[in-house]
């Protein structure tokens, strides 16, 4: 959840959390602690018990899921319903999917159990290989130094950010009304202040996303270095390079974090071979099951933004990763048709350069439909008719 869906509420008093779930809050870590034991149960059982104590597993964990709307700031509610969307996700793929564990080898995995669930890329299970930079493995205390200092650069940068951002970007409630959501068939119409803050929007959605997942995982890694559970070059960073993103494709594929790819996947093959019938392997399969993926993924962002409290924006979500794969399709068709007439020059600086400014442009005019009416609409519960509080009133 970007912080774009919150920072119209910044200055102003939290939204209240409703008195039935504000009183069970704090059973919340307990109910995911159930969870995440009953699934360590599920690996080491037959295929009976393992459904039974999935459905127990799960129940449970969305139980916690009702409670991420209490926590505070909404950036970390937003984290944790993530967290606990995708575990079940990924109790699934390891108990019944593509990751599936018979209960014979779960039993003589107990040393590494721990890391194979919070695993959601792989590494652990040697699914993928980790492209060590060094020969010689690190020493830990020069790493963990390094760690925290990267934490406290990211985090002083980022509350830099928002003090100019809260200073310098004069916004109001109208900025973010329904008619402000489109952009191209009013272009003779818009003003320079409402272009500046679509170019705002696009920074700020995955900048934040970034400095989130940034932390976290240097603040995992440090704890479980310490504890000496993983080695210091098991980790790499969750994003890739920014210079690969000239593409749709390449932005998910190479740039943006890979914690649901193998998890929704599997699910979306599931849809594609099992539900739809289709024959695995074919151009039709392929293609439903990355339509699957990102469809899913919209679902997973609606039913946070929707037990946030958000009043408006849950099916923006859904539409947002459908127009992303829509694209994907685009590029495909253009490059299938400009490729005999330009050849090697659509991979060269120029054509890298049409690319970057394509997808810059692409989120440019999507990402405000996605991200305007949580803003517009605020939270339930949060001051004003609209929910919006305003860091600069009207």
């Amino acid at each position: 959840m970007s912080l774009i869906a919150s920072w119209a509420f910044r200055r102003d008093r939290e939204p209240v959390c409703p008195s039935h779930l504000q009183a069970m809050t704090e059973h919340a870590p307990g109910l995911f602690a159930v969870s995440m034991f009953l699934g360590i149960v599920a690996l080491h059982r037959g295929q009976i018990r393992r459904a039974i104590l999935f459905i127990l597993s799960t129940t449970s964990a969305l139980l916690a899921f009702r409670f991420v709307q209490c926590i505070r700031p909404i950036e970390l509610g937003g984290l944790a319903g993530l967290f606990i969307l995708l575990w079940t996700i990924h109790m699934i793929n390891l108990l019944f999917l593509d990751d599936h564990i018979p209960p014979e080898q779960a039993r003589h995995l107990d040393t590494r159990l721990i890391r194979i669930l919070f695993d959601y890329r792989g590494y652990a299970r040697g699914l993928r290989n980790i492209r060590r930079r060094q020969r010689e493995q690190p020493e830990v205390f020069p790493w963990l130094c390094q760690r925290f200092l990267a934490i406290a650069c990211t985090v002083s940068t980022f509350a830099l950010y928002i003090l100019v951002i809260q200073e310098v970007l004069d916004t109001k409630q109208a900025d973010f009304a329904p008619p402000k959501r489109t952009i191209l068939r009013r272009i003779p119409e818009a003003t320079s202040h409402e272009i500046m803050i679509r170019i705002w929007t696009v920074f700020d959605v995955f900048y934040s996303n970034w400095v989130i997942f940034a932390v976290v995982q240097h603040v995992l890694a440090s704890i479980r270095v310490l504890l000496e559970c993983d080695e210091p070059d098991y980790f790499i960073a969750f994003h890739g390079r920014l210079t690969q993103t000239y593409t749709i494709r390449r932005f998910w594929t190479f740039f943006w974090h890979k914690l649901t790819e193998r998890d929704f996947a599997a699910l979306g093959r599931l849809i594609s071979h099992r539900i739809a019938g289709l024959q695995p392997g074919t151009v039709a399969a392929r293609r439903c099951e990355e339509f699957n993926a990102f469809l899913i993924s919209g679902v997973v962002h609606a039913m946070i933004t929707v037990q946030l409290g958000f009043r408006c924006g849950y099916m923006e979500d859904i539409i947002f990763f459908c127009l992303n794969y829509a694209a994907m399709l685009a590029e495909e068709l253009v490059q299938q048709t400009i490729s005999p007439h330009v050849g090697r020059w659509q991979n060269g600086p120029v054509g890298r350069a049409l690319g970057f400014l394509w997808v810059y442009g692409f989120f440019f005019w999507s990402l405000p439909k996605q991200q305007y009416p949580k803003i517009y609409c605020g939270i339930a519960g949060s001051k004003g008719r609209s929910g919006y509080s305003g860091a600069h009133q009207a």
